[in-house]
């Protein structure tokens, strides 16, 4: 395949993302309501093949060619639904609450998803609601629109009884009321979405569900040597933390509160938590405590246990800390990945993307059967993903800088831009100051890399509002603010409007409200909402827009290709994919293309911003993920 193919490949793209149209939904009646009636195991995910369906209803809208028509079911499996496909391929749009569980069924049906153009009513429901906590199921939305409610059936499937013991007409009836509910709840979506001039942002979320629908079904491939050694690596670290603090504790038990609260505050000589007023803070009290137990719930003890000051605090802490942490890491994460390779043939992981769960409208996931997600776990535990063929690579692309570089384009921050042409590195800024000590007595470049990995998690906190810490965090924290004036500027100018009005319109075209807005003691806008507000306008915009865009027009373009690499993944600002090694220089431009080229022009015309900062894509290929000569020396040594 030649790059000039790729260019010619554009024409191959459908309509809808070749021309994207946010008002390609508007007075278009060519469409078709559907709603599935499946087997429940995971909730009836398509992705298990021991999961069915067991009934299909639709409708077809007024302007379908093959006429209006209100009820329409067939009873079978996914082998009997060629009506169903047809009437969707015919039509100029599929409606669905959840329609990425609708989606996933119709690739099993044989439908092509690259062709499917989808309104989902739960989607275009959260659009509305911002960052409100809406209730999104389809008896929710109905009754915030007094459409009435579903039947009977309904609930019987909540209180646990399985849709295929439920006789077959109940459940066809529950079925169409379902359908019937779902194209009045479009209706009216359609209206105020327009209204409200929220179309564009709408269009987006919509073009991602069959992307998603379809990356589920390839799940993510484990490396079973990399993860049993990864797994013991951890016990082995994790029973030497706990012998450690066995030892310095005398052996306590921690799920003992009074164990606890003797050996924190009597032998230690923690300080416990006091009010405003002054009152230590402490439980009922005990014949052990007569003037009330010393509190050491988790809460508490995160803020009691900030207090350290002496070496025996500190050391305690620390081990604390990294006991917790190794635990988690070995129940949450590890323990997951040995699970799935010890009960499956393929070592295969599969999760769920989460499409209306964040605040900010970006991404999460849940994992199916062994709840590990594919988002928020350690960076070390990456390197055990590989590709599942013999000889294939795992490619990872990603928006570089993507938030940072937002940040400056949505402020038009000269400095800022200045910064990023001239390739400033932000994390020694920020390690040159907040430990300038260290900083500047380092003796060789391994000890400032290693600085500057510790000065990460403070470089961009400005960036979201962050301005309390240490004194010399502080003193950067004011340095950014000065130094990048712009962004300064920006972030004042939201968090008045969100004083002034309680709402607040960012570029995508989103709107995030905050009715309960008010000012601090100091005359500003209270902490909490105004870390929101800088997070949001930036983050939402970043990776709830450019990224699934760019994750769009890649997928398309593999598709329109017909690359035999695909993709497994998506993670705030990158994508991620199984490559094929003859395919992998086109895989590489075919991403490029689409974060740097693509997204822009769809953000131009479709949002109507012109980004001014360049978008660049990073790429990594190699045998597993995110894999180094580094993390195999610390992991995979025996």
């Amino acid at each position: 395949m030649t790059f000039k193919k790729l260019t010619k490949s554009w024409n191959l793209l459908p309509e809808h993302v070749r021309k994207p149209d946010p008002f390609y939904y508007w007075n278009e009646e060519n469409y078709v309501v559907l709603d599935f009636e499946t087997t429940n195991i995971e909730f009836g995910d398509p992705v298990l093949p021991e999961n069915s369906i067991l009934c299909a209803c639709w409708s077809r809208g007024s302007g379908h060619p093959k006429g209006g028509s209100s009820k329409i079911a067939v009873r079978g499996s996914e082998f009997d639904m060629q009506e169903l496909v047809r009437d969707i391929e015919d039509a100029r749009f599929l409606v669905a609450h959840n329609a990425k569980f609708e989606l996933g069924w119709l690739k099993r049906c044989g439908l092509d998803l690259s062709r499917v153009v989808v309104w989902c009513t739960q989607l275009g429901e959260y659009v509305l609601g911002g960052n409100r906590p809406w209730l999104l199921s389809l008896e929710e939305c109905a009754k915030r629109r007094n459409f009435g409610s579903k039947n009977f059936v309904g609930k019987l499937i909540r209180k646990g009884v399985h849709p295929e013991d439920i006789p077959s007409q109940w459940l066809e009836e529950y079925c169409h009321k379902d359908v019937e509910l779902t194209e009045k709840l479009f209706i009216s979506q359609r209206k105020d979405i327009y209204h409200r001039r929220l179309a564009a942002v709408n269009y987006t979320r919509q073009l991602r569900l069959p992307v998603l629908a379809d990356i589920e079904f390839n799940g993510m491939c484990l490396d079973p040597k990399r993860v049993e050694k990864l797994y013991f690596d951890y016990l082995d670290r994790y029973t030497e933390i706990e012998q450690k603090l066995n030892t310095i504790t005398g052996g306590i038990n921690f799920k003992s509160s009074d164990q606890v609260a003797e050996y924190v505050y009597e032998t230690l000589g923690f300080t416990e938590i006091k009010n405003a007023k002054g009152k230590v803070l402490r439980n009922k009290p005990s014949k052990r405590w007569p003037q009330g137990k010393p509190k050491t719930d988790k809460a508490t003890m995160a803020k009691v246990l900030k207090q350290a000051k002496t070496k025996e605090q500190r050391e305690f802490v620390e081990l604390r800390q990294e006991a917790a942490k190794l635990s988690h890491a070995l129940t949450n994460s590890l323990g997951k990945f040995q699970q799935c390779c010890r009960e499956t043939d393929d070592n295969i992981l599969y999760a769920k993307f989460n499409n209306t769960r964040t605040a900010t409208h970006r991404l999460s996931s849940t994992g199916v059967k062994y709840a590990a997600q594919f988002q928020n776990f350690n960076n070390s535990f990456k390197p055990v993903f590989k590709a599942r063929e013999t000889g294939w690579l795992v490619a990872e692309h990603d928006q570089a800088q993507l938030e940072w570089r937002g940040a400056v384009d949505l402020c038009k921050d000269v400095q800022g831009a200045k910064d990023i042409a001239d390739g400033v590195d932000s994390h020694a800024q920020s390690a040159g100051i907040i430990f300038k000590d260290e900083w500047e007595n380092a003796e060789s470049a391994e000890e400032r890399k290693a600085i500057r990995k510790k000065a990460k998690a403070y470089t961009f906190k400005p960036l979201y509002g962050g301005k309390y810490g240490t004194d010399s965090e502080m003193e950067y924290y004011k340095w950014f603010r000065e130094k990048y004036s712009g962004i300064s500027k920006c972030q004042d100018e939201w968090k008045n409007h969100v004083l002034n009005y309680r709402w607040l319109r960012i570029e995508s075209g989103l709107i995030f409200y905050w009715p309960d807005a008010k000012l601090d003691r100091d005359g500003e806008l209270i902490y909490n909402i105004a870390h929101q507000v800088c997070n949001y306008k930036v983050q939402s915009f970043c990776t709830a827009d450019i990224v699934p865009i760019s994750l769009v027009y890649q997928w398309h373009r593999m598709k329109a290709m017909e690359l035999e690499s695909f993709l497994v993944s998506t993670v705030h600002d990158s994508t991620l994919g199984e490559v094929k090694p003859s395919e992998k220089e086109i895989y590489d431009k075919i991403a490029k293309v689409a974060f740097e080229n693509d997204t822009i022009k769809y953000l131009r015309e479709v949002y109507n911003y012109n980004f001014e900062i360049p978008l660049v894509a990073e790429a990594d290929f190699g045998t597993h993920w995110a894999t180094s000569v580094e993390w195999e020396k610390e992991f995979l040594n025996e």
